[in-house]
């Protein structure tokens, strides 16, 4: 009874997921790793199909997806137990991410959108279209064109189990910060990373300030 599975780097196409994943019977998957192979739109349409009622983790790291391939996944797939989704390092990009959001998993608790090509419009859709609760981590890092109004808009975000956040390399600045601490409503925080952020790093004593003030548990890391 299979429940894991791990395919990382295996050169899998889409013709190999055409034969696994119509002809094989795991029913019981629970985990799927099938990061930096080439999936694409289509393969993923395949995966889509897969009536994986007990599927909870799903890593599709750097695998060639695309704004329609994320439109596929949403719109085809039925994972009422999927848990952790990693989406990193593809080529979404702001309608890719709006789609997302519309995304029926209700038990969603870890997302991560390292390395992606969305702008603060983006974010926007993940704050105001996405009905994820029950989420605890988020990654962002790597994503340079949020830019200011889309990090600010983060500290409107309605997740009350929000336990981590991730915002390294992302070009955030200061005032953006002082937004976040100031603003977000997050009860259960208890690690945000900062690092690689030039104007962050510069101003390491006034951020720890903030923090310490307001959220004296949370682990900071600049």
């Amino acid at each position: 009874m299979l429940e894991d599975l791990q395919l990382k780097k295996t050169n899998i196409t889409t013709k190999g997921i055409e034969i696994l994943f119509t002809q094989a019977n795991w029913l019981n998957l629970k985990k799927l790793d099938l990061s930096q192979n080439t999936v694409q739109s289509e393969g993923l349409g395949i995966l889509a199909s897969v009536d994986w009622k007990r599927l909870e983790n799903l890593d599709l790291e750097k695998t060639e997806i695309t704004d329609e391939g994320i439109k596929i996944l949403v719109s085809k797939s039925n994972w009422p137990s999927l848990k952790k989704l990693n989406l990193s390092r593809n080529k979404v990009q702001d309608e890719g991410l709006e789609i997302l959001c519309s995304g029926k998993w209700p038990l969603l608790e870890n997302l991560d959108l390292q390395s992606l090509n969305f702008t603060e419009k983006g974010i926007e859709s993940l704050i105001n279209k996405s009905e994820w609760a029950n989420l605890k981590i988020l990654d962002l890092s790597f994503n340079k064109n949020i830019l200011d109004e889309g990090s600010e808009s983060l500290a409107s975000a309605k997740w009350p189990l929000l336990e981590c956040l991730y915002l390294n390399s992302t070009n955030i600045e200061l005032k953006v910060v002082e937004t976040l601490v100031i603003k977000a409503l997050w009860p259960n925080l208890k690690e945000i990373s900062l690092m690689n952020n030039t104007e962050i790093h510069d101003h390491q004593d006034v951020i720890k300030g903030l923090f310490y003030r307001k959220w004296p548990h949370v682990k900071l890391t600049i």
